[in-house]
């Protein structure tokens, strides 16, 4: 399974991986051996963190999301965990924003993605989790409003304000087919009040749904940022 290079939003974990001294590294594999899946990667780097002593909560997501990405292309291809990493390494050496590695730091970094990739508790389960997330068309990103007040004009003088209107500029930031895209929608005060009710009644259905879970003794790993 040739990759066409390291994706650049994953380059940045790799770097972690050969870079991180050895006990750094030891930390943050036992940390994550005592974790719990969840599909929140910033809460499992905060709990690795918070056990292993390694405060870089950044390098940490770093890390685990390049690992998240090739547990799932390993599953998709069905390849061990040895050709995967023997694939990443040549990935390395075709990625120009990556330093070319020396044999030590190819047997270094080998040796940690195989460790990191044998912890299936975690990794298999958050990869298989995020693979049923996002077969979704269109994958939530974020949103934001903006504000606006417009004014309105006497129909007879258009110097004289009568009035203004609010208005709110909702922008929903979403991925559809690996790109990034984004529309705004015109909202009032009604609109707004419509959109809270149906969020509210949407966190009111998981949170009914918990008791389901607890009972069937399943793990719900759709936790709360």
């Amino acid at each position: 399974m040739p990759l066409q290079g390291i994706p650049p939003r994953y380059q940045a974990g790799i770097r972690q991986l050969i870079i991180l001294d050895n006990e750094i590294i030891s930390q943050i594999l036992n940390a994550l051996t005592d974790s719990i899946p969840c599909l929140n990667i910033s809460q499992i780097a905060e709990s690795v963190a918070l056990k292993s002593g390694y405060g870089e909560i950044v390098n940490i997501e770093e890390i685990l999301k390049t690992i998240i990405a090739l547990y799932s292309l390993r599953n998709t291809y069905e390849i061990s965990i040895q050709e995967l990493v023997h694939d990443v390494i040549e990935a390395i050496s075709i990625t120009k924003e990556l330093d070319e590695l020396s044999l030590d730091e190819q047997n270094k970094l080998q040796e940690r993605l195989s460790s990191f990739l044998q912890i299936d508790h975690i990794f298999g389960v958050m990869s298989k989790a995020i693979g049923v997330m996002t077969e979704q068309s269109n994958l939530f990103l974020h949103s934001r409003i903006l504000t606006d007040i417009r004014p309105v004009f006497n129909v007879d003088s258009e110097s004289e304000i009568v009035g203004v209107v609010v208005i709110h500029n909702l922008k929903i930031e979403y991925r559809h087919e690996d790109k990034k895209k984004e529309f705004f929608v015109a909202l009032d005060r009604n609109d707004i009040r419509e959109l809270q009710n149906q969020l509210e009644r949407a966190i009111n259905k998981t949170e009914s749904m918990k008791f389901i879970f607890e009972k069937a003794e399943i793990r719900n790993l759709d936790v709360e940022y």
